[in-house]
């Protein structure tokens, strides 16, 4: 039987506890967060200047700040303006950003740190364009 993947996550969802749920749950984290992160530093490799800024401002503000003042202010603030969060949706997302913005640096100072000669030299092979001047 075929399933599609939001059916395959409910159905997981409702398994019972135990080492094997608790490792592919980490394996699935780990897959998303590191394709958010890839695609920030490939946005921010296209050099696009609007959303650029934003992107900047996401990983300067997260890689500067502690994370348990991120978690603090999920925690305690959250509930002020009316949004109720679990804890460890709270330690997920604060922790999550952090992450995002430390691997966003990463991954794009691997994309910048090519030379134009090496694009060149994949694109003769076969390799596709990306779209990079």
């Amino acid at each position: 039987m075929v399933m599609s993947a939001a059916l395959w996550l409910q159905e997981f969802a409702r398994a019972g506890d135990g080492p094997y749920r608790t490792g592919v749950q980490e394996i699935l984290r780990a897959w998303m967060a590191e394709d958010f992160e890839g695609a920030l530093a490939a946005v921010r490799a296209l050099s696009v200047k609007p959303l650029n800024f934003f992107i900047i401002v996401f990983v300067d503000v997260f890689r500067s700040l502690p994370p348990l003042a991120i978690i603090l202010v999920l925690f305690f603030g959250a509930p002020a303006i009316g949004i109720v969060l679990p804890s460890l949706v709270v330690l997920w997302l604060s922790l999550g950003a952090v992450l995002a913005a430390f691997a966003e640096e990463i991954f794009w100072g691997g994309i910048t740190s090519v030379h134009k000669g090496q694009w060149l030299a994949a694109r003769s092979t076969g390799s596709s364009s990306p779209a990079r001047s």
